[in-house]
């Protein structure tokens, strides 16, 4: 009977042991949260890329009405979307430079955003600060589109839960866009490219993960991380 039981015993130890070495460790980042953090990045309702750039063209629509070539534009935005899963809000300020054709006609505007960030999804809570540089073309009125291209960063802290998970982190997310089409009749981004990259830390671990987005033009993007993809929400 005593061999009996210590083999039961023996049996059950190698049992738990084997389940707790196959059990997945959730303290590490994974490629499918590195989707949700892009997701949130991007998103209108985070105060993300979408939102940023639509206010931008909006200040630019306003600056362009009574333009000089030339000339130094500068003011501060601010958006706060307190309701719903997703929730979001930034201030900030922004500068434009227009250049022009040679009848002075504004062409291109070069900008530059800075904000200080908090967004919060069903598994994130985020505090950042945030840099968008680049150029605007296609302002003239003759154009039908607005072509965006730049450098969008977010740099700061996350708070990643789900089931029986808890990250704490802290993450710079670079985004470099190119071709970004935006439609002047206020549709968002139509198409366009970029690649990203993530460097993170938890208390345990350096990550560093790069990726594409490719923006499909009806509210969503396809991010490609690893040969892993998936379609996010803008």
């Amino acid at each position: 009977m005593r061999t009996f039981i210590s083999f039961i015993v023996i049996l059950s130890s190698l049992i738990f042991f084997t389940s707790c070495e196959n059990a997945p460790d959730l303290s590490e980042l994974e490629v499918g949260d590195i989707a949700d953090l892009v997701e949130a990045a991007l998103q209108e309702k985070t105060g993300g890329l979408e939102e940023n750039i639509n206010d931008l063209i909006e200040k630019l629509d306003e600056i362009t009405l009574d333009s000089v070539c030339d000339s130094l534009y500068t003011g501060g935005s601010s958006y706060n979307n307190p309701n719903g899963l997703v929730q979001g809000a930034y201030t900030g300020t922004w500068t434009f430079l227009l250049s022009c054709n040679t009848f002075n006609i504004p062409e291109t505007a070069n900008f530059t955003s800075f904000s200080d960030a908090t967004y919060s999804t069903t598994r994130i809570n985020s505090e950042d600060s945030v840099a968008f540089t680049g150029s605007i073309e296609g302002i003239e009125f003759s154009s039908n589109d607005y072509v965006l291209g730049g450098t969008y960063i977010r740099t700061g802290t996350q708070d990643l839960t789900g089931p029986n998970q808890q990250i704490d982190l802290s993450s710079t997310l670079e985004f470099d866009l190119t071709g970004v089409i935006v439609n002047k009749g206020g549709n968002g981004i139509q198409s366009g490219v970029g690649t990203f990259t993530f460097t993170g830390n938890t208390p345990e671990e350096t990550y560093s993960f790069d990726g594409t987005i490719q923006f499909n033009g009806n509210g969503t993007a396809t991010v490609t991380i690893n040969g892993e993809t998936f379609v996010i929400n803008l």
